[in-house]
């Protein structure tokens, strides 16, 4: 992310931390496909600008100038994984017949075995 201002990077970075901690505390034995295709679409190397103006709202409520609250890095973590619904739904082949969304290939092409619909 170069040219990218620190404090985005910073942001982008706690809150990947925590999203790689909240999939590894999920269990997998459930829906490991499932599992699968959220850790890949979260997880996709984005620039968390969502994530960042949450936790730039919260640091500005709080006056808290210091390292993100772990109740603000939830919601910035949940923020992010609904934008990568977001994405996964548009995606589905019934509406969009791409295979790669920003030189990633589409999490229904990456993980599926057989076609949904």
């Amino acid at each position: 992310m170069a040219g990218t201002p620190l404090i985005l990077q910073q942001d982008a970075e706690q809150t990947s931390v925590w999203l790689e901690d909240y999939f590894s505390r999920l269990d997998s034995a459930e829906a490991p496909q499932l599992l699968a295709a959220m850790r890949y679409s979260a997880m996709n190397g984005g620039k968390r600008v969502r994530a960042s103006l949450v936790l730039s709202a919260a640091r500005l409520a709080s006056g808290n100038t210091g390292a993100p609250l772990p109740a603000h890095l939830a919601v910035a973590g949940a923020v992010e994984m609904l934008h990568a619904y977001s994405l996964i739904h548009d995606d589905l082949p019934a509406m969009d017949d791409a295979d790669l969304r920003r030189g990633w290939q589409l999490v229904t092409r990456h993980l599926m075995k057989r076609p949904l619909f």
